[in-house]
């Protein structure tokens, strides 16, 4: 089965890595579609406390959404798309992509 978890997910989460280390130990093939738009937790929360929704944090954004999607709509089809922790943004996006290619998103 092939796998492709897509996203601004953070990497260090417990829940994340648990999710692909249990997807790989079941044979799943991985393949990690990730920008990263936070350098760490601590960043994310002081940024967004400080300035809100700032232009800068939305530019960030939206390049890392260009980028996966473009990654989505070429790479070879998976069999599901899997977004990661926390994804909640994420899934707007990717959900378009995964209805046209007819993949299923989790």
């Amino acid at each position: 089965m092939r796998v492709c978890l897509w996203g601004t997910y953070d990497r260090d989460s417990v829940r994340n890595r648990v999710l692909i280390a249990g997807l790989r130990r079941a044979g799943a093939q991985v393949n990690e579609c990730h920008a990263t738009v936070w350098r760490e937790r601590q960043q994310r929360v002081a940024e967004t406390a400080r300035h809100g929704l700032s232009l800068r944090l939305l530019l960030r954004f939206g390049w890392a959404y260009i980028r996966l999607s473009a990654r989505l709509l070429f790479m070879p089809r998976p069999d599901v798309v899997v977004v990661g922790y926390p994804g909640h943004l994420d899934v707007l996006i990717a959900r378009p992509i995964c209805w046209l290619r007819r993949v299923p998103l989790v």
